[in-house]
């Protein structure tokens, strides 16, 4: 029995293990008991920044939290709520590890410590999808002088990459849309009313992208920075401010993985 049969058995069986302080609670409510996994194929996958993942049986991924905080973790949180409300453009989320700290008074704290989700394991990910068909298409025009020839193959070329990227444009207004619902049951995740402070705090942050731009870049003008900041001076004039909700983070496409759904 390897330490990652363990995980797999724990997750499943919904094991706790007790400390000093505190407990370690593992649920696994997508996982069967009885055939717990681990027991076929256990691998590592590669370094990541904030997470160390174990594959088990080619079915489950494993995440443990390599950056552990107080308090709920955004990734755990927001993959039960996805899970929960059956946004399907998501690997289930199926078990998940925390230690719960036991205060006398009841005032302890919990520490998000890993999440169990569905292995997607037939699938690319999206920013070397994206890569393969641009460089392809550099290869494909290499050459050819003639415009009108070059715009047709660019066309041709590109229309396979355009319609997975609106299939993910789709996919992104969807989670949006979910978040945006305001779930009276879940006030973590539901949307909040947003203030002329907030306005006036995303607008700061929006100029101090632009500045921090290296210059010169083509097109860039000091009339068009003009005109984004007047917009930026408009939001403070805005009578209906809106919500604000919850957003995934970390949304690029080395997140995103293309596959047979």
């Amino acid at each position: 029995m390897t330490s990652a049969d363990v995980f797999g058995r724990a997750l499943a069986r919904g094991e706790t293990y007790k400390g000093d302080h505190g407990a370690f609670r593992f649920g696994g409510p997508g996982l069967d008991p009885l055939a717990p996994p681990g027991h076929g194929s256990v691998r590592v996958m590669g370094a990541e920044q904030s997470n160390s993942s174990i594959v088990l049986d080619d079915a489950v991924i494993l995440k443990l939290i390599r950056r552990v905080e107080e308090g709920d973790n955004p990734e755990l949180e927001l993959n039960r709520f996805l899970t929960n409300e059956g946004f399907e453009y998501i690997p289930a989320q199926v078990g998940e590890i925390f230690y719960e700290e036991e205060h006398p008074e009841g005032e302890g704290v919990n520490i998000d410590l890993g999440i169990a989700q569905q292995f997607v394991g037939d699938a690319t990910e999206g920013w070397s999808e994206a890569l393969k068909h641009i460089s392809a298409l550099y290869d494909g025009i290499s050459g050819v002088e003639d415009d009108s020839t070059k715009r047709e193959q660019v066309e041709s070329m590109t229309s396979t990459l355009l319609e997975e990227l609106a299939a993910l444009g789709e996919v992104t207004a969807g989670l949006h849309i979910l978040f945006g619902r305001g779930q009276e049951h879940d006030p973590q995740v539901a949307r909040e009313s947003a203030t002329a402070q907030d306005l006036s705090d995303w607008a700061m942050h929006a100029r101090h992208a632009l500045a921090a731009l290296p210059r010169p870049i083509p097109g860039l003008t000091d009339e068009l920075v003009g005109a984004v900041d007047k917009r930026l001076n408009a939001i403070g004039d805005l009578d209906d401010v809106g919500a604000k909700t919850r957003i995934h983070g970390d949304y690029h496409l080395g997140q995103a993985l293309l596959g047979p759904r």
